[in-house]
């Protein structure tokens, strides 16, 4: 396996992470129609609060779930394409996608159901 460039220099370090993160970004949202859609939920959740006026500690807790939302999808987006890549069809493969799709889904309906409470 080819390693990649780094620097000594910690500045040069960060600013390298942060292409790469940014790079991968790109990638789950050019390829994932999911990735939208959450991207979609995080900034209505985001208008919900502003809309409510949420004072500082309820806007970051009922935000705070499609925040990780965002970052599983991007976890489930990095399975999904190894497993992809392997071009094998097991049990354990599908099983991967299936759970990495479960923690998605789980995030989801916990930001959900944290708005409803708060609604209601």
């Amino acid at each position: 396996m080819q390693e990649k460039p780094t620097s000594g220099n910690y500045i040069v370090q960060f600013f390298q992470a942060a292409g790469y993160s940014m790079a991968g970004l790109k990638f789950a949202f050019i390829h994932e129609t999911s990735f939208r859609r959450n991207l979609f939920l995080l900034t209505f959740s985001l208008g919900l609060s502003f809309y409510f006026k949420l004072d500082f500690l309820h806007f970051w807790i009922l935000n705070m779930a499609f925040l990780v939302v965002m970052a599983v999808e991007c976890l489930n987006t990095a399975i999904e394409a190894i497993v992809d890549e392997m071009g094998k069809k097991t049990l354990l493969l599908k099983a991967a996608k299936d759970c990495g799709s479960a923690a998605v889904a789980i995030m989801l309906l916990v930001g959900s159901l944290m708005w409803l409470h708060y609604i209601i």
